[in-house]
C-alpha cells in the first residue's frame, strides 16, 4: 500500500489522516509510513496538530491526533524512506516490498555504487547473513576492528573487579585468622585470574 498524497505540498491534517490510516492497518507500508513522518517532521506540521515534539506526535494514541506509534519505530521507518525513497530515488512501491529490518541494518552503508547488491542482498539474504557481509566490509564499508573496543571495555571490567573485591575484603574482613586465611586465599586466586584474563 503506497501513498498518493502529495508529501511536499499536502497540508498537516492531511499527512496525519495518511499516516494515521497507514499505521492502523497494521503497519504494512512502513516505507509509506516513514515517508509522511519524514515530511511531517521536516516541515514541523506536528506543532500545528498541537504537539510540541516529532516523538510526542508519533506517540500520542489516535483519538488525540497521534499516530500510536513508538518513536523509535517511526524514526527507524522516516530513516529508511529518507535513505532509499528521498536520498537514493528508488521507487516507493519497490523499497516498500523489502524488509524493513534489513534495510535499517544497511542505510548507514548503502551508497549509489553499492546500491544494486544492498538490494539484491536485501531481497534474500536473512538480516544475520547481512550482519555478516557488512563485518566482512562486503557493502564497500571498513571493517570494524572491535579488539581494541573489546579491550578497553575488559580492562574497565578488571579494574571495576577489583576495586569490588578489595571494597568487600576491607567491609568483610574477619577477625579470625582461619577465615582471614580463606578470604586471603580466596582473593588471591580472584587477582591471579585477573592477571590471566589482562594478558
Amino acid at each position: 500500500m503506497t501513498s498518493k498524497v502529495d508529501y511536499v505540498n499536502a497540508d498537516a491534517w492531511t499527512l496525519h489522516n495518511e499516516a494515521a490510516k497507514m499505521v492502523a492497518v497494521n503497519r504494512v507500508s512502513s516505507v509509506a509510513i516513514g515517508m509522511l513522518i519524514h515530511y511531517i517532521s521536516e516541515r514541523k506540521l506536528y506543532k500545528e496538530l498541537g504537539f510540541d515534539t516529532l516523538d510526542e506526535y508519533m506517540a500520542a494514541p489516535y483519538d488525540s491526533c497521534g499516530l500510536d506509534l513508538s518513536p523509535r519505530t517511526g524514526y527507524r521507518y522516516e530513516s529508511i524512506a529518507r535513505k532509499f525513497v528521498i536520498e537514493l530515488g528508488i521507487e516507493e512501491g519497490i523499497v516498500s516490498v523489502l524488509s524493513p529490518t534489513k534495510l535499517d541494518v544497511l542505510a548507514p552503508h548503502t551508497t549509489n555504487d553499492n546500491l544494486e547488491q544492498v538490494l539484491a542482498d536485501v531481497a534474500v539474504l536473512s538480516t544475520s547473513s547481512i550482519r555478516q557481509n557488512l563485518s566482512e566490509g562486503i557493502y564497500g564499508n571498513e571493517k570494524t576492528d572491535m579488539k581494541p573496543m573489546v579491550l578497553s571495555i575488559r580492562k574497565e571490567l578488571l579494574d571495576e573487579y577489583r576495586n569490588l573485591v578489595k571494597n568487600t575484603m576491607e567491609l568483610l574482613w574477619p577477625s579470625d585468622d582461619t577465615n582471614r586465611e580463606k578470604i586471603e586465599d580466596s582473593m588471591d586466586r580472584c587477582v591471579r585470574r585477573i592477571h590471566e584474563l589482562e594478558n
